[in-house]
This record gives C-alpha cells, structure tokens and sequence, in this order.
C-alpha cells in the first residue's frame, strides 16, 4: 500500500524539520504509511530516538536543540522570546522535541514559511531523483548528510 500524497508531504517536512534534510525514498514511503495508520507517535519517537537525532541534538541546553530548530527550517536563529517558550514547553513535557519542530514550522510567519516552502520544493526534488539502487543505498540514516 503507498503512503497519501498528504502523508508522504507530512513526513518530508519532519524529515527537514528535524533532521535538516531530505528523507530517503524508502523512510518517506515507510513512515508516510505510518502517518497514514494514525501512529504519528511511533514517527515522533522513532526521530528521537535515532543516532542521527543523537549527534545533531546533542546541544547540553534545551535551548541549544531549540535553536538548531530554527537554524533548519528557517536559516536563522531563534528570536529570544521564541527561543525562551519552546524551551519552557519542551523541558516541561508538554511538547516533545520532534513535535516542537513542526509546530514550529506550522505557525511560520511569511517569510520563514517562504524559506521553508523553498527547502521542501529542494527536498521533494530531491527525494524523486533517488531513483537507482546505488543512489538509494548510497543515501541512508545518518550518513545522509545532505542538508536543505
């Protein structure tokens, strides 16, 4: 079964909201079909928990992982008021990092959301020409690298 066009648009914004890069064909597919059975939970955890995840969050500070957000959907840092409440919510426990990522995303002003609305179209771009096995195989996880 594939993943809806909404669900596999969904993923690819976390994917560059969280990782700062473009999802690999088969992790696009795989957790579009998640999305699309309602588990966006087994996503969200999924990001967290990985390695990749790991070596970019590992900022000692809330506050650090907070701006390392901004810096990958927008190309900028995070304005201190902004900054300060995505941090008291994450250390809180009433948002989850990968939640706090694209709830970010998804109150943008116009020009951020225009920043990111560039990104996707790069990312989406970019996922479609990973068409060979070589290029598939040679695009993974946290070797990836490739930043939007």
């Amino acid at each position: 079964m594939a993943a809806s066009a909404t669900s596999l648009e969904y993923v690819q914004k976390m994917f560059i909201a969280y990782f700062g890069r473009p999802a690999a064909p088969s992790g696009l597919e795989y957790y579009g079909e998640l999305v699309d059975a309602g588990n966006i939970a087994a996503l969200q955890d999924d990001f967290w928990n990985s390695a990749e995840s790991q070596a970019l969050f590992s900022q000692p500070s809330t506050e650090g992982k907070v701006n390392a957000i901004f810096n990958q959907l927008f190309g900028r840092d995070a304005g201190a008021s902004g900054l300060t409440y995505w941090a008291v919510e994450i250390n809180s426990g009433r948002v989850s990092l990968p939640s706090a990522a694209l709830t970010i995303l998804n109150s943008a002003a116009a020009a951020d959301a225009a920043v990111f609305a560039a990104k996707l179209d790069v990312a989406n771009a970019f996922t479609g020409e990973l068409d060979t096995t070589s290029e598939i195989l040679g695009y993974q996880g946290n070797t990836a690298g490739g930043r939007v």
